[in-house]
Formats: C-alpha cells, structure tokens, sequence
C-alpha cells in the first residue's frame, strides 16, 4: 500500500487526465505486482468551478450518482485492473467520460464489500439497493449519506453497529 501510494501521489503531478493518470499508474505497478495480484482504482478530476467530474475506472466497482430529481445510475466507464496486463491492451480497454454534476446531486464512491454484502439468506446487496440507498440519502450531507449507507447495510446483513 506504501507503493500504491507513492505511486499515486507522484502520477496525479503529471496529469489531469484520470485515463492517462491509470495508464502511467499501471505502468508503474505492472512490474511489481505478481501475477496473481491486480488493484482495481476509479480515479476522477471534479472541476468544483463548473461541476463537471472526468473519470476512468481499472476495474473498480461503478460510482453511485443520484440526481437531486430522484435518477440514478452507476458510472460504468470501460477499463480492466491495474496490473493484469501493460501497454497498449492496458490503455485501450480505458474509456474516460465526464458527467455534469449539478445541485442536490450525489455522488458514491464505494468498494466491492458494499455491493458483495449477504443478507443470512444469502441474498447479496447488490447495486440497485446500493442506488436505492444513495437516492434515499441523497440530500443529507456527505457524513449522512455515508452513515445511511452504512446503516442500511448493516440492517440487511443483519450486523450490529461497532
């Protein structure tokens, strides 16, 4: 994680593309990763002057967006892994898109234990639920949608607050 880190902090220096960044990130971690092991990322730029959020995804679970209307959909942008392949392959699987956030939007970044949770039945989380939820606390604050997130996932896989 170090490395990561490093890795990241150094990138995000010489680039404002998201696609260009995971592009120059995989290079870097291509080498030192084992063949079994791959890092999945969704990195993004938000413009806070004009609202507008260009992002690419290696891999990572989709980010959340609820409109202040009610709408919502996942931002599924193309892309594999950092560090299951390099070059070119690596560079063309990476699609990089831009959405326009407006006021009363919301925007979730989230990981795979989210969607992946179980209820004792089995049955997983999954992203519609995950929608339903961020729509659902769309207008609380950051700390309120992420502790209605938390909540809810808690009460569906039947597990007790720390």
């Amino acid at each position: 994680m170090a490395e990561l880190k490093g890795i990241f902090q150094s990138v995000s220096r010489l680039t404002r593309s998201p696609a260009e960044f995971l592009v120059r990130a995989n290079e870097a971690l291509t080498a030192s990763l084992g063949k079994q092991a791959f890092i999945s990322a969704l990195y993004g730029v938000l413009d806070t002057q004009s609202g507008v959020f260009t992002y690419a995804r290696a891999g990572h679970c989709p980010a959340a967006l609820a409109r202040a209307d009610g709408e919502a959909r996942l931002l599924r942008a193309q892309g594999i892994g950092l560090g299951l392949t390099g070059g070119p392959l690596f560079e063309k699987s990476l699609a990089e898109e831009t959405v326009q956030l407006r006021p009363g939007d919301a925007l979730a970044l989230y990981t795979d234990g989210v969607v992946e949770s179980r209820a004792p039945n089995g049955e997983e989380y999954g992203y519609e639920r995950l929608l339903t939820t961020v729509v659902t606390y769309r207008a609380a604050s950051a700390q309120g949608l992420l502790d209605g997130l938390l909540e809810d996932c808690r009460t569906f896989s039947d597990h007790k607050a720390d």
